[in-house]
């Protein structure tokens, strides 16, 4: 449960600045990759639903 909370908070960072409700930071490329990996094994039970998300960040 924790990892899924840590991989939902990191889209809010990726996501949010794009829906204008936060200012953009650097995440590095490397950050990116982890939550990616961890999306794709199944750690999205905190995820916003993907009608909200913009496609970069699902």
């Amino acid at each position: 449960m924790v990892i899924d909370m840590i991989a939902g908070a990191l889209q809010r960072v990726l996501v949010l600045p794009d829906l204008g409700l936060e200012f953009p930071q650097d995440v590095p490329s490397g950050v990116v990759e982890a939550y990616e990996r961890l999306c794709r094994e199944g750690f999205t039970s905190r995820l916003l639903p993907a009608d909200v998300t913009p496609s970069r960040a699902r």
